[in-house]
């Protein structure tokens, strides 16, 4: 009997996109970045933009310009959550928080890609602006009346102590 010949499964055809995204992490994973950082910039970049790109008809990086860009991050804005294995289902859309930064992903890859000579048009995603994060933060009064409660020297040179660089966060 004849022995035959194994051959591996054809693998499917890659766009000149999504190669010019592997190279982009092949950059970011030379400069050390940590896996974290290189495992979420390829979940943005291969499950997020390149989908949407490709959808649009956009195989290469001379197809991306800045609508598809903006129809990109306005798609971002509009869509729902997706709910993780172990959440319960989700209604909500994506925080602006989470466009922000998908768009800031994007962004770095599209400088790195202008910069690789990959594309010569200065293209960037517009990032939403995220809301202020208001801080409860303790006023003197309120300092000055803990710091009258205190007991011991002990209690008051710790609340001394603190106090400065709470107030430098806060600011």
């Amino acid at each position: 009997p004849m022995k035959r010949k194994q051959t591996r499964p054809a693998r499917p055809h890659r766009s000149p996109l999504e190669t010019s995204i592997d190279d982009y992490l092949a950059d970011v994973k030379a400069r050390r970045r940590a896996a974290k950082t290189l495992h979420y910039y390829e979940a943005v970049l291969k499950k997020q933009f390149l989908p949407y790109c490709l959808k649009a008809g956009a195989d290469d990086l001379a197809g991306v310009d800045k609508k598809l860009v903006d129809r990109w991050t306005t798609h971002l804005g509009e869509r729902k959550a997706m709910p993780s294995p172990d959440a319960p289902a989700r209604t909500d859309k994506l925080s602006t928080h989470t466009v922000h930064s998908y768009a800031r992903t994007v962004n770095g890859f599209l400088r790195w890609a202008r910069r690789e000579g990959q594309i010569t048009r200065d293209l960037h995603a517009q990032q939403p602006k995220p809301p202020h994060l208001e801080r409860d933060v303790l006023k003197r009064e309120d300092f000055e009346a803990l710091l009258a409660e205190a007991d011991n020297d002990r209690d008051r040179l710790s609340l001394e102590v603190l106090w400065p660089p709470a107030l430098r966060a806060s600011g």
